[in-house]
Formats: C-alpha cells, structure tokens, sequence
C-alpha cells in the first residue's frame, strides 16, 4: 500500500444507546455502562476521552462480539465500538434496530483503504483510479442511469472522467471508455455506498458524504 492509497471509506469510533435511554451526548454517559470488546482500541480511546473529560462510568468488557451485542439488545450497557460493526449489530436486532441510534460525537477516526499486493503495482493504480472515478462520478453527477447521455457532455472533467483524451486509460493500460463500464455496472460511490451500506444498515453518509455535502470524500479530475 502507499500513503497515497485513496480512503474507500472512512470508519470512526461512536456510541451506540437506546432512543428510550435519553442520553444525547457524552456527558449523557455519566455513571453509565458501557460496553466494550476487552482490550480493545476502543475500549482504550473511551477511556482516555471520558478520563479527559471527567466523565465516570463502569466499564462492562466482553471477549466476543456477539456477547456485547447480546447485553445492548437488552439494554444492560450503552456500547462502543467502530460504527461500520456496530451499524452491523444493530441491524441484527431486526424489528428493534430503529429503537437504537449513534451519539453524535466520533471518538476516533479509521480512513479504510485498499490493500493489494505490493509487488502488482499495476493492479493497484486501477483499484486506486478506480475509487477515483466513482467519487468523481457523483461529484459531477453522473449514475448507472445516466451514463450513455453523460457521454455527450462536453464540459472538461466530464471528458475526462469518461476517457474522451484517453490520457489516463493509457496511462493505466485500459480501454478509453473503461470508467463508463465500471459506471455503469456498478453505479458512482454514492450510489454504491447506498446500496451496500445506507440502507442495510441505516447509516448516513456522514464523514462518506462528499467533502462539498460536509463529508470527507474529495472527487479528482481524471488526468
């Protein structure tokens, strides 16, 4: 992997509590139960940030996953966690995942990038392009739907994105059109992110949103 690798998604830590609980915040915590996997970066970043913020609370440890999510379903402790799992957790309490919501702060933050053998640096830079083609796809507002009118665009990150001064399919060693097959495949990142995560998880875009929709995801012109 390289420093340059593009973040595919942007995980963060959060707290996880029941709607019926009242808790709206951090300080909400005080002398609560939180639950945590033992010795985990989570379990040590609550501690610290709570530390820090003069916020007592006992601290329910558990060695599995699927103990904790057994003891938040009850509601016997608030829990922490990576929001992506918790998200997953939640979904699993079925009829009863709407009555469970995140704190609005984010204790740590995650940027997940692609991983692939170091020595096909070749395949790399199309999975890395790849990431940037969707993301620039929904910046510039073009979806699987629209593609083949896209096409007729003539304004000049459109042209680039869909291969018209084939600079970058050269460059990486594919067909000029190749971002508008994966596009139209697959749909832009939006789309994707609301497909594979959105909605089965109830999750928001939040730090996934574009950075000009308040998120952190940055589009870059094709060339």
């Amino acid at each position: 992997m390289s420093i340059l690798d593009p973040p595919f998604f942007y995980d963060s830590q959060r707290v996880l509590v029941a709607k019926e609980s009242g808790i709206v915040d951090l300080a909400g915590l005080r002398n609560q139960v939180i639950c945590a996997l033992d010795m985990s970066p989570p379990e040590r970043t609550l501690r610290d940030e709570l530390t820090a913020r003069n916020i007592p609370y006992a601290l329910q440890s558990h060695s599995e996953q699927g103990e904790l999510d057994a003891a938040v379903a009850v509601r016997r402790c608030v829990a922490t966690g990576m929001e992506s799992r918790l998200a997953q957790s939640r979904a699993n309490f079925h009829a009863r995942t709407s009555d469970f919501v995140f704190l609005p702060d984010r204790l740590a933050l995650a940027p997940v990038v692609p991983a692939y053998p170091d020595k096909d640096r070749a395949f790399g830079r199309v999975v890395d392009w790849t990431i940037r083609a969707l993301i620039e796809a929904e910046a510039l507002g073009i979806t699987k739907e629209n593609v083949p009118e896209s096409d007729k665009r003539e304004d000049m990150r459109a042209d680039q994105l869909l291969g018209h001064d084939f600079a970058t399919a050269q460059a990486l060693g594919l067909a000029h059109d190749w971002t508008a097959k994966v596009i139209a495949a697959t749909g832009n990142y939006g789309e994707i992110f609301e497909r594979t995560t959105g909605k089965p998880y109830q999750l928001e875009r939040g730090l996934n949103a574009l950075w000009t929709q308040g998120g952190l995801m940055a589009s870059m012109p094709m060339k």
